[in-house]
């Protein structure tokens, strides 16, 4: 469908007098309008400029137009004369009839006037396009399980609305997108409506993909349609189209480690978005060692979380946070728990004593000395 908006149609009359040698009088026409459609009723300008050394005078003009026009002046109109560099402008209505065929139309001109005296003729034709009075809008736009998110295939459903006088049919839908990031998925990218009938509407369903680490934003695309109107024409239009993608969150523990007395555990956020209420449970042969809070972590930010309550060997990460849309992520991630200094068992402490003991009788008794340095001795009488 063609959209006439100031368009600005320039036709150099050619004057067809046998006694003229020059050609001063040009003919332009001004048309705006956003989308002639049948059964409607517009307004053109027509400018006549004197580009000649002489001034013109008596000009008339007369119209004529095909089956499918009306609403001009019919016969001579008069428009008077027009000095050497000025111009005269007339404005002119047209109708369209409501069953016009669509495509190109034209309405011609027969223009008189006088030159020194001497009669002279312009022959000028001005054509217009008649659009498809089925008129197409976008009026509203879903997607399966919410917006579109990074790393995932969901289908996205387009409601297609026939604002126009007319209903379309044998409609053909291709989705398309400049960025790599959004894209259908095999034939996702195309759908069929067999009609749509005046201020009625259709969905259209695509299933598209996203890139894991899109950013969050709205992508261009666009959906381009073939269709026909009810006489048969057949037309191609391209509608615009935004799509939101959604930032999505995604923590990772990076790091964990022993910290001085702390089981200390490094977190990112690797995602699209920020997390916000996270919470991390420590659980160590099913008991709860310990919860830490974090209010929110931002994309590629860092939180450093401290434990005080844990045991070595081996435990469990349970991290749960939500998105800005307060959707819940839940991931389990496995550690080990290293040990830390514990204090010695009395049983520990016997046996060393009974090694320190061991070790100076061997060594008294390769000095000459018996008796142990702790056991009492007894004298002769």
């Amino acid at each position: 469908m063609k959209k006439l908006l100031s368009i600005l149609i320039f036709v150099i009359a050619i004057s067809q007098s046998a006694y003229a040698v020059e050609e001063p009088l040009t003919a332009s026409f001004l048309i705006s309008e956003e989308n002639i459609q049948p059964g409607e009723t517009f307004e053109f300008r027509m400018i006549l400029e004197n580009t000649g050394t002489n001034g013109i005078t008596n000009i008339q003009y007369e119209v004529v137009g095909g089956p499918d026009l009306s609403g001009f002046p019919s016969g001579v109109t008069l428009l008077g004369g027009v000095a050497t560099g000025s111009s005269v402008s007339h404005n002119i209505p047209v109708a369209v009839s409501g069953d016009a065929s669509s495509g190109k139309h034209t309405l011609s001109f027969l223009i008189k006037y006088q030159l020194n005296s001497l009669d002279q003729t312009l022959v000028v034709s001005f054509d217009f396009d008649v659009g498809s009075n089925v008129l197409f809008r976008i009026s509203d736009v879903t997607y399966e399980g919410g917006l579109l998110e990074p790393g995932q295939t969901s289908k996205t459903y387009v409601t297609l609305s026939n604002v126009g006088g007319d209903s379309a049919k044998d409609i053909l839908a291709t989705f398309s997108s400049s960025n790599t990031e959004v894209k259908s998925v095999l034939e996702g990218g195309t759908d069929f409506i067999s009609s749509i009938s005046s201020f009625q509407s259709g969905v259209l369903e695509f299933i598209l993909e996203v890139e894991s680490g899109t950013e969050a934003k709205v992508y261009d695309s666009e959906i381009e349609l073939t269709y026909k109107d009810s006489k048969g024409n057949e037309y191609t239009e391209k509608l615009s189209l935004g799509l939101p993608v959604k930032g999505v969150p995604n923590l990772e523990v990076l790091n964990t480690e022993l910290d001085n007395e702390d089981f200390k555990v490094e977190i990112e956020n690797l995602g699209t978005a920020k997390a916000k209420a996270i919470s991390v449970k420590l659980i160590q042969n099913g008991d709860l060692m310990g919860v830490k809070i974090d209010n929110e972590l931002k994309p590629d930010k860092l939180s450093t979380l401290r434990f005080k309550n844990f045991r070595g060997g081996t435990g469990q990460l349970e991290l749960h946070y939500l998105d800005d849309e307060n959707q819940e992520y839940d991931e389990t991630v496995y550690v080990e728990v290293p040990g830390r200094g514990t204090p010695l068992n009395t049983l520990t402490v016997l046996l060393l004593l009974l090694v320190a003991a061991e070790t100076v009788y061997i060594y008294r008794k390769k000095k000459g000395k018996s008796r142990l340095p702790f056991t009492s001795s007894k004298k002769k009488a």
